[in-house]
């Protein structure tokens, strides 16, 4: 008998402008780029989140809590950064 186990992964947002890449790592950005994920995967949780880059325009620290803030909310079971 086979079982399948299927993670779900969500990066935090990022958005192009004009020629560069931005990170956006807000509080807001992140919980409604959650939601929008939980939304089109039609599920209630995500699995793992990644912060691929460190923003420069927002502290680490702010980002971290920002992170957490999401993860205590029950929407991500494990932050993961790269």
């Amino acid at each position: 008998m086979f079982s399948l186990l299927f993670i779900v992964l969500c990066r935090c947002p990022v958005e192009k402008t004009g020629t560069s890449w931005v990170l956006r790592a807000s509080a807001e950005d992140i919980q409604k780029d959650v939601d929008y994920a939980l939304e089109q995967l039609g599920t209630d949780y995500i699995d793992i989140i990644v912060l691929c880059r460190v923003p420069t325009d927002i502290p680490i620290e702010e980002v971290v809590q920002n992170m957490q803030a999401v993860v205590q909310s029950g929407a991500i079971l494990n932050p993961l950064k790269l």
